[in-house]
C-alpha cells in the first residue's frame, strides 16, 4: 500500500471523513430485538388490541378508544342474529353491565286493538326465544372477542384479578373492559 492509499483507507472518497452509511452499520444492532407486533387473533378487528403500555410500539397511541370503537363496529357486522345483534350492541354502547334486553310491555291503552295485541304477542315470543338463548349465546361471544384482542400478558394478569372468575362465568363484558 502507498502512503496516499494509507491515509486515504477507510475513509470515503479521499477527503478524512469517516464512512457512513449501512455497510459501516452492520451488525451493530444483533442483539435487539423487535417487538412482535400484536394484531390479536380476529381479522376482522382491523388490529384493534388491547395490550400493557411495555407491549406496544414506542409511537402507537393508547388503545382503550380504537379498541372499544372497533367492538361496537365488530359487534354490528359479526355477533349474533336478529333482535340479540341490536341487544348486543347496545349493551357494549351502555357500558352498564345489569344491562339487559328490554322486556315487551303489553299494550294498555287499548285492548280491542288487534294488531297492537298481535304485535306484543309475536315481540313477546321472539323476547322469550332470544332471551333463553340467543342472548346468552352474543354475550359469550362479545367475552371471547375481547379476551381475543388481549395480548397474551394482559390476558394471564386480567384471569389473575379478582373479579375475573364471578366476571367469566356470567360473561360480563363491561367488567372485562
Amino acid at each position: 500500500m502507498t502512503a496516499a492509499q494509507t491515509s486515504t483507507a477507510g475513509t470515503s472518497g479521499g477527503n478524512d471523513q469517516p464512512k457512513r452509511g449501512a455497510a459501516n452499520n452492520a451488525g451493530r444492532n444483533d442483539n435487539k430485538k423487535r417487538k412482535e407486533i400484536f394484531k390479536g387473533d380476529i381479522e376482522e378487528m382491523g388490529g384493534a388490541v388491547l395490550q400493557f403500555p411495555d407491549e406496544r410500539n414506542r409511537r402507537s397511541a393508547a388503545q382503550y378508544e380504537r379498541f372499544y370503537m372497533a367492538l361496537k363496529d365488530y359487534i354490528g357486522r359479526e355477533v349474533s342474529v336478529g333482535a340479540a345483534k341490536l341487544w348486543a350492541k347496545t349493551y357494549v354502547k351502555e357500558m352498564d353491565p345489569s344491562w339487559e334486553p328490554p322486556v315487551p310491555i303489553k299494550p294498555t291503552t287499548n285492548k280491542n286493538d288487534v294488531k297492537a295485541l298481535q304485535l306484543y304477542e309475536s315481540e313477546k315470543a321472539a323476547y322469550v326465544k332470544h332471551i333463553g338463548a340467543t342472548w346468552p349465546a352474543a354475550k359469550l361471544e362479545i367475552w371471547s372477542t375481547i379476551m381475543a384482542q388481549c395480548s397474551p400478558k394482559l390476558r394471564a394478569h386480567l384471569q389473575q384479578l379478582p373479579f375475573y372468575d364471578k366476571a367469566e362465568s356470567t360473561h360480563d363484558c363491561i367488567a372485562l373492559i
